[in-house]
């Protein structure tokens, strides 16, 4: 993950965890919220560093690159292949 994501996530984990510990107890339904919005953007930063996707690529920085394919020779050399009993 990029830094400018990760300082992202990290603030807002921090902030989530500050709110919970301050304000926990008095404004327990807030959390709920609060909670939702925080998985919310792990849930994007997950698919935006997927390979090939173009997501969250301006936000955070991330350089979109095309993966790789591999001809069957070459993906079949090295592997274990599993035997059926």
């Amino acid at each position: 993950m990029p830094n400018r994501a990760r300082f992202i996530t990290n603030i807002l984990t921090f902030l989530s965890a500050l709110y919970a510990a301050v304000y926990g107890v008095t404004y327990a339904y807030r959390l709920h919220h609060l909670l939702n919005l925080l998985a919310a953007w792990l849930f994007a930063v997950h698919i935006g560093f997927q390979p090939g996707s173009a997501a969250l690529s301006k936000l955070t920085g991330a350089e979109i690159t095309s993966p790789t394919r591999l001809s069957i020779d070459e993906d079949i050399v090295g592997r274990d292949v599993k035997k059926i009993p």
